[in-house]
């Protein structure tokens, strides 16, 4: 709402330390605030558009189940035994009821359920990652850069992601035009883009705002301000190779 009312005013909203989304979620939000001309509140805009995020991702968890179950279905381990055959624990465990148990559990998920509360946008990228990998195990290789493109330029953090897929970075002009476009969108200025990416990597002003992270690297002493940075924002970056090494096999 800040970048907004910022917006509206005529004024960058990447001028200060308050805004720090891409540009086009600032148009989408826009767009719903337009919406109140037909006597729409926006707050009901934007109720509506979380729940339907939330179902989204949902049937993305279920669509990826369904994918991985069906890909484990043709594989069988060295004692020809495949584990779907196994009894299990619980009904709802079971191969058939796996995707609806996976919806389920994010929908009922208490993170799932404050994010949705708090009319959170990470909704989206949390929506575009699933969706990216629902169509990786499908094969669909062009519409999964596509999504975790999307995914990227919203949050920094999804370009972990691009690890997987580097034999397909043919397909990474997708980004591009998503900054394209936000450049176009912003007048022309890049300003967005320090504003958006690279803030969590150096977080240069510690000017007072409603958020605790001035506040916290303004008491600490300089020499220690690159091993927070680490600590709070560039961690992920950590758990690429880990994770690869352990998931190597279900690729």
């Amino acid at each position: 709402q800040e970048g907004h009312f910022l917006y509206k005013a005529g004024v960058n909203p990447y001028a200060g330390d308050t805004f720090h989304q891409p540009p086009l979620v600032l148009a989408v939000y826009t767009l719903l605030d337009a919406l109140t001309v037909f006597h729409i509140p926006l707050r009901t805009c934007l109720i509506g558009w979380t729940i339907f995020m939330d179902v989204v991702i949902a049937l993305g968890f279920a669509s990826m189940c369904r994918a991985f179950l069906s890909s484990q279905g043709e594989q069988q381990c060295e004692r020809s035994k495949i584990w779907l055959n196994h009894p299990p624990v619980s009904s709802l465990l079971a191969p058939e009821m796996l995707p609806a148990t996976t919806a389920a559990m994010f929908l009922f998920n208490p993170y799932s359920v404050i994010s949705s509360l708090a009319l959170s946008t990470s909704l989206v990228t949390y929506a575009s990652i699933v969706w990216s990998f629902s169509f990786a195990v499908q094969g669909l290789l062009v519409h999964a850069i596509v999504l975790l493109a999307l995914a990227t330029y919203l949050s920094v953090y999804p370009v972990v992601l691009v690890v997987p897929v580097l034999l397909m970075i043919h397909q990474a002009r997708s980004v591009g035009g998503f900054v394209g476009v936000s450049f176009v969108y912003m007048g022309r200025t890049w300003d967005f883009l320090r504003a958006t990416y690279v803030w969590m990597h150096e977080y240069p002003d510690l000017t007072p705002n409603i958020g605790i992270f001035w506040y916290f690297f303004m008491e600490l002493f300089d020499r220690f301000q690159s091993y927070f940075l680490v600590l709070l924002h560039l961690h992920p970056y950590l758990y690429v190779l880990p994770l690869f090494i352990r998931l190597r096999y279900d690729m």
